[in-house]
């Protein structure tokens, strides 16, 4: 009996032989990037652009690629982004553009296809599942990411940058290692989005504050006293000098509860503030001082600026 009537006939032949034409037919948009902290994939996203995971990324220079057919090539750092986890390289050798799909509907449950190229051993291929989708998020370090992807798949070395395929064959984002090394995706979305800004400025300048905080949870008394709708704040346990923060009075102790008459209890509800576009403006920040309401205006610095 024929191949082709075994795979007509047998639904895993099938499904094999389909899994192995997009592993190949991705592959041939995916390179091995080498002298990096750890081993990482790269994805030919545009003409002469190739996309990584910026958290390998270990120096700027000297830096080369490992081709589809074995070849070495030079490239070069155009940018990075650690809020997000994107970094782009510029390459003089032509390879075939990835088949990105921005709009995929992604659902739990779905397929999750990793394909990777490692260095020496080549292509490699890691399948799994969806195992959460959501909204979107915000990174640690305040990077706004499209949707929320995780996988449960298994990452080997290389898998940093590797793309996430969909069963349809295209590539729907990049994979990365998130908190207590569960695997994440970084959507295309916001890949694309990212590469437009870096490719203008080389990086991303985040909103600066100057300031070290943790929350805490206020006294009853002093919420009836004060007559607050919310229990929890911001307490500045440091200041740093010439900062936008200090410029604008803020000083150790003070607990800032909230941001354009917008209650704020967590870290994260500062970074939506701090948009590269939110850079130059004036936030009206309401804060408890010895005890007392107090309203300050601050204008937001610029990270870059401050480094």
């Amino acid at each position: 009996m024929s191949s082709t009537s075994d795979s007509n006939s047998n639904p895993l032949i099938a499904f094999s032989q389909n899994l192995a034409e997009i592993a190949e037919n991705v592959g041939n948009s995916l390179v091995a990037i080498n002298g990096q902290r750890f081993p990482c994939s790269g994805i030919y996203w545009h003409e002469g652009l190739i996309v990584t995971s910026e958290e390998n990324i270990k120096r700027s220079e000297g830096v080369t690629v490992i081709l589809p057919d074995g070849e070495t090539s030079p490239v070069t750092l155009l940018g990075r982004d650690r809020s997000t986890d994107i970094a782009i390289f510029k390459t003089e050798t032509s390879l075939p553009i990835a088949p990105i799909d921005s709009d995929c509907e992604l659902k739990v449950g779905h397929l999750a296809i990793a394909v990777g190229r490692d260095s020496e051993k080549g292509l490699f291929v890691a399948q799994g599942i969806i195992s959460t989708v959501g909204d979107s998020w915000r990174s640690s370090l305040g990077g706004y990411i499209d949707r929320f992807i995780r996988l449960d798949i298994n990452f080997y070395p290389g898998s940093g940058g590797s793309a996430l395929v969909n069963a349809a064959g295209k590539v729907v984002g990049f994979n990365t290692t998130g908190p207590r090394r569960s695997v994440l995706t970084i959507p295309a979305a916001t890949i694309n989005r990212v590469i437009d800004r870096l490719l203008e400025t080389g990086n991303i300048n985040r909103g600066y504050l100057g300031l070290g905080m943790q929350p805490v949870y206020l006294p009853d008394s002093l919420v009836d006293e004060l007559s607050l709708n919310h229990r929890q704040g911001l307490m500045v346990v440091n200041v740093e000098a010439q900062a936008p923060a200090e410029q604008a009075g803020i000083i150790l102790g003070d607990i800032l509860i909230a941001i354009e008459d917008t209650s704020i209890a967590r870290l994260r509800d500062i970074q939506a503030y701090l948009e590269p576009q939110n850079i130059g403006k004036t936030l009206k920040i309401q804060l408890i001082r010895a005890g007392l309401l107090k309203d300050v205006s601050l204008i937001i610095g610029d990270s870059g600026r401050n480094k």
